[in-house]
């Protein structure tokens, strides 16, 4: 309940908070900043203070109460979701499924580490394709930070004739599915984190233009999908390819810190979207047992 009223008011309908913005700028200026302080007032006396309508101050408090009663539910409600919305997606290569228990699991981070040249970029591109190849309803967003990302080397696998005789696929299909691969290029841990946020706002994965994103958006080759209106529907898997080229340089700098936040972003991430998230690094550049591993157990 000591929740902002900024934040409770982004919990509210679109038409309420038409509604209510005005009184809640009188509510901040009046001293009156968090949820706690509307809903435990007296809305005669917080009206007479504010110099509102009491009918406006109840159908506030309302408001507020309905739309923070939706945060909580029974135990069995919450492991019904998590039932539903719990899926595993094959890599396409059985031998990586049996490690990972069977595939990619929602709600899990997969890290592959390995020494450059060692096949890890190309593992993101196969199951990349196997992805969007499996389902047309399944999306993913890869993020690059070393310039590796070829939409080419992807189609060529599409096209070819492995995957073609195992999902019926002509190559118009092939050309269509690249366009549930969100290619967002970010060449710093900080524009990774900032993009990575955008997909954790509650507004239903909408990216706000303002100028605190224009350098990102600036970055990413999927600018119309992120600049439109209309709200992006959250990917099913989220690549990140690679860690160690974003991280190495700040390790020995106060990098730890930037590398903890990276890694509680990823798990609430994997947790709130219930998806799987997997990370590669070039393990000569920067150990994964001794930092990143540390971090998101």
């Amino acid at each position: 309940m000591s929740m902002s009223l900024q934040d409770a008011l982004a919990h509210c309908s679109e038409q309420d908070q038409l509604i209510f913005k005005p009184l809640l700028l009188k509510m901040q200026r009046a001293g009156i900043r968090t949820v706690l302080d509307v809903l435990t007032a007296d809305s005669t006396r917080l009206g007479s203070h504010i110099g509102c309508n009491i009918k406006d101050i109840c159908l506030l408090q309302d408001s507020l109460s309905c739309s923070l009663s939706k945060n909580f539910q029974s135990a069995a409600d919450t492991l019904q979701h998590q039932i539903q919305q719990y899926n595993v997606y094959s890599t396409g290569i059985s031998k990586i499924d049996d490690m990972l228990d069977g595939g990619l699991q929602s709600g899990q981070i997969i890290e592959f580490a390995g020494l450059p040249a060692s096949g890890k970029t190309q593992l993101c591109h196969f199951i990349s394709a196997e992805m969007i190849a499996s389902s047309p309803l399944l999306r993913v967003t890869y993020i690059d930070s070393g310039g590796t990302f070829y939409a080419s080397r992807i189609l060529e696998m599409i096209s070819g004739d492995g995957f073609s005789k195992r999902f019926n696929q002509t190559l118009q299909d092939s050309a269509d599915m690249l366009q549930r691969i969100t290619h967002v290029r970010c060449f710093n841990a900080f524009e990774v984190i900032r993009y990575l946020q955008t997909l954790s706002t509650p507004s239903n994965h909408k990216v706000e233009q303002n100028d605190a994103n224009l350098e990102l958006l600036s970055t990413c080759s999927n600018i119309q999908a992120l600049e439109s209106n209309q709200p992006a529907q959250p990917p099913h898997l989220i690549i990140i390819d690679s860690v160690g080229q974003l991280f190495s340089p700040l390790i020995g700098q106060g990098g730890y810190a930037t590398l903890g936040s990276f890694s509680d972003l990823i798990q609430k991430l994997a947790k709130t979207l219930y998806i799987p998230i997997i990370v590669s690094i070039d393990s000569s550049m920067f150990k994964p047992a001794e930092a990143f591993c540390q971090c998101i157990k």
